[in-house]
């Protein structure tokens, strides 16, 4: 049976390439395995486009508006590279080159209505999909061998599968995890944003297979049948439209990732009580939300409750999820208004993969919030498009600096998403931080409603008394250099608390040692505004 290689696509199966990757150190080979891939993907996006090649050592890839091409950074392509191995060097041109590609297709059909954050999130679900039709070619060539041999065949490519699994890790380490974490105005998403974004795009890759599939008499009734269950699931699970094209669903879903518009999510706290009920064959989750408005505007929430199965051998739970379920909704709140939502996802799990909940208010959970309907949204003005190659973690100290600048009075401005409420009626409201804290187990702004203060609340460190000593000294050590003076005012058997204090005298926060039963110290900071 032929497929066109236009469609190139796998469903539910991901593979970035099983070709080896060429030696690219010298500029010529470059440009060759650089072409090859372009060549490739380019025909993909069904709109004629050429490939040029910079060599500025300040430069980035990039597409502008009007020229009809795609321009390649030598030097930043080679430092990306130069982080891998050279076996993954032509799976991470491939991502370089579909984001672009991402680009090009923008400004062919959507120029201007989104901000420069949902346009990159964007090219990185179009890059997703883009990647997902590079894929098939090879895994048919992999089960075709396989499958003459016949014995042993599900070992066989379960083995070949792993691989695949080990290489995708390592590019998304390499290549998807650039955002930049630690500054306020960056003009690329985080780099969890844009894991999400990727592994969406393969997902919409998943729904345009199954729609070709379900109408195409080549297949048999059964999986014409099969393709078009599958086909109604992910429609569901992806927010997919009546009319929606590659270009419109991505800009939507661009909006969810990044949190559109982000200073009125600020107005929405979450209340989230689940429960893993196992009772039956047929297990659910069952899940009660309270949703608040806190601030003066009438606003809409669109959000996704949703269950995935992740992989076990993926710990940083970085590779696709296979999307299992999803509960869609849209609200709307006046200023002081509550809506709880009670309702059940079902569930299942693997040998393999286990079941993840990842309800509306989570990190790296879709939605938007407006104060408007999506036709009167403003069109916003956009900076040009570049990839962007991975930062360098910044010190403790240079974050610490920046995070002691927005106090006083300003800390909500890192504020970036919805809050989680710790109980029903609680009074301390957690949310994800614009800032991450370099090495540390989380970073959040809190608010306490009963004191009306804001402060930023980092989980330095869990482990052992030693290494949790050695963290607080370096802390004290940091903060004395900004100026910042640290006095131990409270010492028990469980914990120690220490006070910082400003060169006024002024109790600006406190660190905390806590410690459990097992030998375990906590060691968290909080900055008040």
């Amino acid at each position: 049976m032929k497929i066109n290689k236009v469609i190139l696509l796998l469903l539910c199966i991901i593979s970035l390439t099983n070709q080896s990757a060429s030696t690219i150190d010298a500029e010529e080979s470059l440009k060759t395995e650089i072409s090859k891939e372009f060549n490739f993907l380019a025909p993909l996006i069904l709109n004629p486009v050429k490939l040029a090649f910079d060599n500025n050592p300040s430069g980035s890839s990039s597409v502008l508006r009007g020229n009809g091409k795609v321009t390649i950074n030598l030097p930043e392509l080679k430092l990306i590279c130069s982080t891998k191995d050279k076996k993954y060097h032509t799976d991470i041109i491939r991502i370089v080159i579909a984001h672009e590609l991402g680009h090009y297709l923008q400004n062919i059909h959507q120029y201007d209505n989104s901000n420069t954050l949902q346009r990159e999130c964007q090219a990185d679900l179009i890059s997703g999909f883009l990647i997902f039709q590079t894929t098939f070619q090879d895994m048919v060539n992999i089960g075709e061998k396989i499958q003459k041999r016949k014995q042993q065949a599900d070992e066989q490519m379960a083995a070949e599968l792993t691989k695949i699994n080990d290489r995708i890790l390592a590019v998304y380490g390499s290549v998807f995890d650039l955002g930049d974490e630690y500054s306020i105005q960056n003009d690329h998403p985080r780099g969890s944003e844009r894991v999400t974004a990727i592994r969406t795009g393969i997902d919409y890759g998943n729904l345009y297979l199954a729609s070709l599939i379900q109408s195409n008499e080549k297949f048999d009734l059964s999986y014409r049948k099969l393709n078009r269950d599958l086909l109604k699931i992910y429609k569901r699970n992806l927010g997919y439209l009546e009319g929606d094209n590659l270009i419109s669903w991505s800009d939507r879903t661009a909006r969810k990732i990044v949190h559109e518009d982000l200073k009125i999510c600020r107005d929405i706290v979450v209340y989230n009580n689940f429960k893993w009920n196992t009772a039956s064959n047929y297990p659910f989750l069952d899940y009660r939300q309270t949703i608040t408005n806190i601030g003066n505007k009438r606003i809409t929430i669109s959000f996704f409750n949703q269950i995935y199965l992740k992989r076990k051998k993926d710990p940083e739970n970085m590779l696709y999820w296979s999307l299992k379920n999803t509960d869609a909704r849209t609200i709307t709140l006046s200023s002081g208004e509550s809506k709880t939502i009670s309702s059940s996802i079902q569930w299942e799990a693997t040998k393999t993969d286990i079941p993840s909940y990842l309800a509306f208010g989570f990190e790296n959970s879709m939605y938007t919030c407006r104060t408007v309907s999506p036709a009167q949204a403003q069109k916003k003005t956009l900076k040009g498009d570049r990839f962007s190659i991975k930062r360098e973690i910044p010190s403790e100290e240079t974050i610490l600096d920046i995070l002691l600048s927005y106090r006083p009075g300003n800390l909500k401005d890192l504020i970036a998403g919805v809050g989680q409420l710790d109980e029903i009626n609680g009074t301390r409201v957690e949310y994800p931080s614009l800032l991450k804290y370099p090495n540390s187990l989380g970073t959040s702004v809190v608010y306490l409603s009963d004191d009306k203060i804001y402060s930023i609340y980092i989980v330095l460190c869990n482990s052992d008394e030693n290494t949790a000593s050695k963290r607080l000294q370096t802390l004290i050590k940091t903060l004395a250099n900004l100026g910042q003076k640290v006095n131990r005012s409270e010492s028990r058997a469980k914990f120690d608390i220490y006070n910082i204090t400003s060169p006024q005298n002024k109790l600006i926060g406190r660190i905390m040692l806590s410690r459990d039963d097992n030998g375990k110290v906590l060691l968290y900071l909080d900055i008040y505004d």
